[in-house]
């Protein structure tokens, strides 16, 4: 009977060992991660935002809420032999609201011919390609074009990025890269001329981490720093509602973006004085649309599940 209890503990401390044993070697095992492309490939997606804004000054509060729901993608039109892309990108519809605390806006693109002004732009842009863009296997993108061949300025927010960034070298579970920025915050109240403010350049990263991966699909974590120490409240205002964090997952054997949940939740203190605060939250989730065109615009309700 001893005998027999022994050999028992003496298998369960190898099965211990050899079951720690191996996830210690499936942590350390290196992956790596690029994206996929095929020439007149189109990959759609259904995209939900909900931002909230809030302002005080002094006794006064004002409130704003946006949403936007919309379906989009973007088509391959050339790849090249080190397995990056031009890519031209549409909103194929898009519902948008905007409440600024005394009126209501809205915006649906398969409904209104003659939108309210706040949603002229867009409606100029939805149903057409409105972009082509450089992008290599790690998402990097690169000369920002229209249609009709005119450079446009590569924007640093991240919900315009087309795709989030991936590293350069194979990475473990569990180990970071880093993508540097710089955003141009106004920088008080003057301008160099009428609707044209002085800005500031401010350094700011995205840090994303390898979290895990399960059945070929990564899941990455990311979260946004600001390396500019010394800044104005008023530019702090700008800041925060770039400051994003959240979740991606990336099909690893297609090379596709998977999903991208982000949120944004900060204030600011005295950025108009010493009685005036503003605080933003933003929820963003964008989802793969295998159906492509035929997908459903993605309900509100499931994306801030």
């Amino acid at each position: 009977m001893a005998g027999t209890l022994a050999s028992a503990r003496i298998s369960l401390a190898l099965a211990l060992v050899a079951g720690f044993t191996a996830r210690s070697i499936a942590d350390d095992a290196k992956h790596t991660l690029r994206y996929r492309f095929s020439p007149e490939e189109s990959v759609y997606f259904t995209s939900h935002n909900e931002t909230s804004r809030r302002y005080l000054q002094n006794v006064s509060e004002i409130q704003t809420n946006d949403s936007v729901d919309a379906l989009k993608h973007y088509k391959v039109l050339s790849v090249t032999p080190e397995g990056g892309a031009v890519l031209e990108l549409t909103i194929d519809r898009t519902k948008m609201s905007v409440d600024n605390g005394s009126s209501l806006f809205i915006y649906d693109s398969t409904k209104d011919q003659d939108p309210p002004a706040a949603f002229q732009v867009v409606h100029g842009t939805v149903g057409r390609p409105w972009l082509r863009v450089t992008v290599n296997a790690l998402g990097e993108t690169s000369n920002y074009q229209t249609p009709a061949g005119t450079a446009v300025p590569e924007s640093a927010d991240f919900v315009s990025r087309v795709l989030p960034v991936l590293p350069e070298k194979p990475v473990a579970i569990g180990e970071i890269w880093k993508e540097p920025f710089t955003v141009d915050a106004p920088n008080g109240d003057v301008e160099i001329e009428p609707g044209r403010p002085l800005t500031r350049p401010i350094t700011m990263q995205r840090v994303y981490k390898l979290k895990s991966v399960e059945n070929g699909i990564a899941a990455i974590d990311l979260r946004t720093e600001v390396l500019t120490s010394k800044r104005t409240p008023k530019e702090d205002v700008f800041i925060i509602q770039r400051q994003y964090s959240g979740s991606i997952t990336i099909d690893m054997a297609n090379g596709r973006l998977l999903g991208r949940e982000l949120a944004i939740d900060g204030n600011v203190v005295g950025y108009d004085g010493p009685t005036s605060a503003m605080s933003v939250k933003m929820a963003q989730r964008d989802s793969f649309a295998p159906a492509g065109a035929a997908s459903a615009a993605q309900p509100a309700e499931a994306a801030t599940k």
